[in-house]
């Protein structure tokens, strides 16, 4: 399935970095920071997103999602290889939540919002964007950021900074199929949680089986299991 161009379903009040403040309401700290709670079922994810945002904005401040002693304003939900119903994550989650995701698809724009999540964040959007977006959502706006305008086309994207299988040289998208795989999804199944043709999810397959040596699914998900694939348990 082919990518459509990224595109941007909201203006945004500034095109500046991450580090400066725009016109919305602040976060609920004591500080007036945006206090955003990141959530993966793998724990590498969440590290690697955890540590690009506090290294370098100093606009928000990434909070536990389970620490009893601090509030949430945002949950920042990375759906890399999220098997489970998005409605369901939203009832229990504490605070308003944001898919930040790969897919660009019209289709699963609709799905989250049409789920209740407050925003929808692409992958594809640079640090500064991400911060404004996060900004606007918790001043109450509907935001779809789908990022990648002339004007940031040479700052890089947030993306996901670390996944499994990254060292092994997998590709995102490979690491989330095999993920998938990994929690017993078919390949129908999968082409439908990440909203892409089934011929497509073949060809990051035979990719991924190719790179790690696997000759079968089965030898395929044993490797996976066996370097992190399967997600923490909850």
């Amino acid at each position: 399935m082919s990518t459509p161009s990224r595109r941007r379903l909201h203006s945004d009040p500034t095109d500046a970095g991450a580090d400066q403040q725009t016109h919305v309401r602040t976060g609920d700290g004591d500080d007036g920071t945006l206090r955003v709670a990141i959530d993966n079922d793998y724990p590498l994810v969440v590290m690697g997103l955890t540590a690009v945002l506090a290294e370098r904005t100093r606009s928000l401040r990434v909070v536990p999602l389970d620490g009893s002693d601090t509030d949430v304003d945002l949950v920042l939900k990375d759906t890399f290889a999220m098997n489970e119903d998005l409605t369901d994550y939203i009832a229990r989650s504490p605070a308003p939540v944001v898919a930040f995701a790969a897919s660009d698809e019209p289709a699963a724009v609709h799905a989250a919002v049409a789920k209740g999540a407050a925003g929808y964040i692409h992958k594809g959007v640079t640090l500064g964007r991400l911060v404004d977006a996060l900004q606007r959502i918790h001043a109450g706006q509907p935001v779809v950021e789908l990022g990648d305008t002339v004007s940031d086309r040479d700052e890089p994207e947030v993306g996901t900074a670390a996944w499994p299988g990254q060292e092994h040289g997998l590709t995102e998208r490979e690491s989330e199929v095999l993920s998938l795989i990994c929690q017993g999804l078919s390949n129908q199944q999968v082409a439908q949680n990440l909203y892409l043709s089934i011929n497509s999810v073949k060809t990051y397959i035979r990719t991924l089986y190719r790179k790690i040596g696997a000759q079968s699914r089965s030898q395929a998900v044993i490797w996976g299991l066996e370097r992190g694939f399967s997600p923490s348990p909850r």
